[in-house]
């Protein structure tokens, strides 16, 4: 209700449902069953049986049910195709024009495929680890995987177990191979995996052009503003009072975007409110993955006279999946973005990911990674979401060199909570930092090997603030920033504020993490990679020399990690009951 007594209705919220530890959006499900053809209508529900729960659709039209599958695969997660896909006449009502769902046929829960049985080895390991998992006597080797439903706590748990017979599966080998059959031959033959073509590489020095830039900066374009840190770069902007801010959003879940737009505000920003910034806040509907970014014609052309600065945050984050979908809004999205800017010559700021340096990811490489650097051999096919910002900084890096491109590339690092309150990004169960340090604290448990590894942690503030200042700066055509706090923290320390907290975690043995882990009824999202990832990591030297020069010239100078933020990050933990 507003101080004038007017009551905003926003919408139900019981479309959104949580299933195997997964948030899932019913409607978005729904829409887009919807828009595949020969679909009349469409009902999706959560059903419960002896195989636990699970999605189920009712779907009114003629259409192959399989080619609906490969469709929505497309489109969504694997977590929100339904497992089950029933045709029916018409959707039932009740008399007050709700669902009947008591109407509603059941599905066959039997597996009526051809059952192929393992021929090799390889295949009786993988055979055995998921009937174990899945509590089932028979899974056929050329059936996927998916099928059966296994969420990321069944992936997690075979990571584990195929770790102990020798064998390093990423999340992203499961979705590549969903198969036993198919993640055998992989096992067999690694020589399979797809590395980057290192032919015809960018070189950012050979790019680079020095440049005379007018550092006018009154009419931003910002696209991501609705995410952890385009939110707080637009609230940041606010505090400039002579910019007007161009906010690229699209609709979702029917909701439009300057509804989006102001729901996240108000939940980071509860003492503000943008009504105050009337006028300097302009909705744009779009949608980057789409000619001239979803705008008419007319006003892409107008919007083009008008911006002076663009500032590009939108991203999926997720590191896992289909790699069509990222590549459709990691890689698409930039290059159409990239087009805008060329076209009306305005100057490009591009958000990426310390992770492009390969550091995680790198066997036998010794290196050091500076801004100056961009591609010495990484090896990122395990891991789709650093693929695709790979591939988006490669875009922009030769069109500097070879167009009238004016670029920056924000390489960040491990974005964290609010050093100002403590608070985190408002989908932070899906953030992979929160549910590793969680996942310590739940299991009471963390492998010595790591007490003393160093940890990074970026509050999102300070890394708003400091892209906001770095804007200006553009002495050159491409400019690449390394914005990550290197002030570390460790495992040591976290533990030691955890213990304050009488949440005692005990040093044990790798191996006995690792079975801990195993036996756990909890995800643990993130931390199997994590910890197995530790030994391949130490090669890697990452540095920000040349970023921190800059901003030590303009007093800005990042803060320390120490038991007082530490204290408000466990707090934070508590009470949003990841401990």
């Amino acid at each position: 209700m507003h101080s004038n007594g007017i009551i905003e209705y926003i919408g139900r919220s019981d479309f959104q449902v949580k299933l195997n530890g997964y948030r899932i959006e019913i409607g978005e499900i729904q829409a887009n069953i919807l828009k595949f053809e020969g679909i009349k209508d469409a009902f999706v529900t959560i059903l419960k049986n002896n195989n636990g729960k699970s999605l189920c659709a009712y779907i009114v039209g003629d259409v192959d049910v399989e080619e609906l599958k490969i469709y929505l695969l497309k489109q969504l997660p694997i977590y929100m195709v339904p497992k089950y896909f029933i045709t029916v006449d018409n959707i039932p009502l009740t008399i007050n024009g709700k669902v009947d769902k008591k109407l509603l046929p059941e599905p066959n829960t039997e597996n009526t495929s051809t059952f192929v049985s393992p021929s090799n080895e390889i295949e009786k390991s993988i055979y055995d680890i998921f009937c174990e998992l899945l509590q089932t006597e028979n899974i056929s080797v050329i059936d996927n995987l998916f099928n059966y439903y296994i969420d990321s706590l069944t992936i997690i748990k075979a990571q584990t177990r195929l770790y102990g017979l020798g064998y390093n599966v990423s999340t992203q080998d499961f979705y590549e191979n969903p198969t036993i059959r198919k993640l055998a031959d992989y096992l067999s033959n690694t020589a399979k995996i797809h590395h980057v073509n290192s032919a015809n590489m960018p070189n950012i020095i050979e790019c680079q052009k020095e440049i005379k830039f007018n550092s006018k900066m009154e009419n931003v374009l910002l696209i991501g503003g609705t995410g952890f840190l385009g939110i707080h770069i637009l609230h940041d902007l606010l505090k400039k009072k002579d910019i007007k801010i161009y906010c690229l959003v699209r609709e979702k879940y029917h909701t439009s975007g300057i509804k989006r737009l102001n729901q996240k505000f108000k939940f980071y920003f509860k003492e503000d409110d943008l009504n105050n910034y009337e006028g300097r806040i302009i909705p744009v509907n779009g949608n980057i993955t789409e000619n001239l970014l979803g705008i008419q014609d007319e006003i892409y052309k107008e919007l083009g006279q008008t911006i002076d600065t663009v500032i590009h945050t939108a991203a999926i984050v997720k590191h896992y999946g289909d790699y069509n979908k990222f590549y459709n809004i990691n890689v698409i999205g930039t290059s159409n973005i990239v087009e805008f800017c060329k076209k009306f010559n305005i100057p490009l700021n591009y958000i990426s990911t310390m992770s492009v340096s390969g550091y995680g990811f790198c066997n036998n490489i010794d290196y050091t990674f500076t801004e100056n650097d961009f591609y010495f051999g990484q090896d990122y096919s395990e891991n789709v979401y650093v693929r695709s910002k790979f591939e988006a900084e490669k875009l922009i890096i030769e069109n500097c060199g070879s167009s009238n491109l004016i670029a920056s590339i924000f390489r960040i690092g491990n974005i964290t909570n609010r050093y100002s309150d403590g608070e985190f990004q408002e989908n932070s169960d899906e953030n992979a930092f929160l549910n590793r340090i969680s996942s310590i604290a739940n299991l009471k448990l963390i492998p010595k090997d790591v007490l003393e590894y160093p940890v990074e942690c970026t509050p999102v503030d300070y890394c708003s603030k400091f892209i906001v200042k770095l804007l200006d700066y553009k002495p050159n055509n491409l400019n690449v920033f390394h914005l990550f706090n290197n002030n570390y923290t460790s495992f040591k320390d976290i533990i030691t504020t955890f213990n304050n907290f009488n949440i005692n975690i005990k040093p044990c043995s790798l191996k006995e993490f690792k079975e801990a882990l195993a036996d756990s009824d909890s995800s643990n999202f993130g931390i199997t990679n994590y910890i197995n990832n530790l030994s391949s990591s130490k090669n890697i030297i990452i540095t920000n020399s040349i970023t921190n020069r800059i901003l030590d010239s303009e007093n800005l100078h990042w803060p320390k990690i120490d038991n007082t933020y530490i204290s408000k990050l466990v707090s934070y933990l508590q009470k949003n009951d990841f401990i």
